[in-house]
């Protein structure tokens, strides 16, 4: 089964966090470069020093915006995750490398009076 590729994937957030962070910036930038003698008449700096700290802001906002939202959809995610292996009839739990517990469903959790750690 493939999986169509989606801008807001957990997996491949970073790509999408550093192209949003650059769309906005230069767009925000050619926007205020636009408008170089309003921006320096009304702080009296340099026009480009403005622009870039203002295009700059812009980029850092539209980059926490998207982070929420990734961070959402992985919240949800794992919800559904563990909705499905808690949902499972038969006891369920998975070890790494090192031997040591990863992930378990309740009914195990009930078999060996383990407690929910996360």
């Amino acid at each position: 089964m493939t999986r169509a590729f989606n801008l807001l994937d957990h997996k491949n957030g970073w790509p999408t966090l550093a192209f949003v962070g650059l769309v906005a910036f230069s767009a925000s930038l050619v926007v205020l470069t636009g408008l170089d003698g309003l921006t320096a008449a009304l702080l009296g700096a340099p026009a480009i020093v403005i622009n870039v700290i203002l295009s700059a802001a812009v980029a850092h906002i539209a980059i926490s915006i998207i982070g929420v939202l990734l961070r959402k959809r992985l919240r949800k995610e794992n919800a559904q995750m563990r909705t499905a292996i808690d949902s499972m009839a038969q006891g369920l739990c998975m070890f790494n490398a090192a031997e040591r517990l990863v992930v378990c469903n309740s009914h195990i959790m009930r078999c060996t009076a383990l407690r929910r750690t996360t």
